[in-house]
């Protein structure tokens, strides 16, 4: 099952159904959804939501979606705490495909 690492806008605009997403992002985040990969947010992500939540640059339900996503079971997205050590275990293949897609 492959890994991939999503970074903040990715996120944001794959739980807006935003079409600022590109195919390829939107494609980790459909198949991660069937269950056939799993997409790590980095726990970075969750800090930038609030602070953009709180600067209205995005909407205020933003945490609550990510929050009822990661709650439900029916995907496998994960949180991840990329820290030095995790990060450089981490390998090759997992980098940051959804974010490299974004556009």
């Amino acid at each position: 099952m492959p890994d991939y690492v999503t970074d903040t806008h990715s996120l944001i605009w794959f739980l807006e159904d935003s079409p600022r997403l590109g195919p390829g992002a939107r494609e980790c985040f459909l198949s991660c959804d069937r269950g056939e990969s799993i997409v790590h947010v980095p726990t970075i992500c969750l800090v930038e939501i609030i602070y953009l939540q709180e600067k209205d640059r995005i909407p205020g339900e933003m945490k609550i979606l990510l929050d009822e996503e990661l709650r439900s079971g029916r995907t496998n997205i994960a949180l991840a705490d990329l820290t030095k050590r995790c990060s450089r275990n981490a390998p090759e293949s997992s980098q940051s495909r959804c974010s490299r897609h974004a556009r």
